[in-house]
């Protein structure tokens, strides 16, 4: 309890454990969308490659992190 009232007393410090929360729920959450649609489709969860869902196209790490095709274009 006093962890909490010494962590409150800190504003900036209590805006980036909420950042840093809401990262962690992000990513737990993602995973946990790929889990569930993989198990539903009957793919593998931990050795299945990631791909295109209309072409079946493997993704690459790069198509993983930078996902809109705008984006990514503009890093190409």
């Amino acid at each position: 309890m006093l962890v909490l009232i010494l962590i409150i007393d800190y504003p900036f410090v209590v805006i980036l454990l909420l950042a840093l929360f809401f990262i962690i729920g992000c990513a737990v959450g993602s995973f946990l969308n790929v889990i569930v649609e993989r198990t539903i489709r009957g793919e593998g969860v931990i050795f299945g490659r990631s791909h295109c869902d209309f072409c079946n196209a493997k993704l690459s790490t790069f198509d993983l992190i930078f996902s809109s095709k705008n984006f990514a274009s503009l890093l190409k």
